[in-house]
């Protein structure tokens, strides 16, 4: 996740990255905090699994961080990137062998 010091600097370009129009990130919190769009990957090979708008306010400031629409979309992400096993752990959509499970 994105320090939150570096926060302000970011919402105050846009988004991401100064003048970036695309960004990768491992983390679902920061790709709701700083994307307009999110784009799910699945792992090797890449493929898009998912691509979902992101329909926050601009500029997000941290108390977005505490939002309830800011929780959801997160969710709303983790459920469409994971899939949760009969034994309580989570594998990547994608991952593993035909049943989920990892290798």
């Amino acid at each position: 996740m994105a320090e939150e010091g570096a926060l302000p600097q970011t919402t105050a370009t846009g988004g991401g990255p100064a003048g970036a129009d695309d960004a990768v990130t491992h983390g679902i919190a920061e790709a709701v905090l700083l994307s307009d769009t999110v784009v799910l990957m699945s792992p090797r090979p890449g493929t898009i699994l998912d691509t979902i708008t992101i329909d926050l306010p601009r500029p997000r400031t941290p108390d977005i961080l505490h939002d309830t629409a800011f929780h959801t979309l997160c969710d709303q992400l983790s459920e469409k990137l994971f899939t949760t096993n009969g034994d309580g752990t989570a594998t990547v959509k994608g991952q593993g062998g035909e049943d989920g499970s990892s290798r």
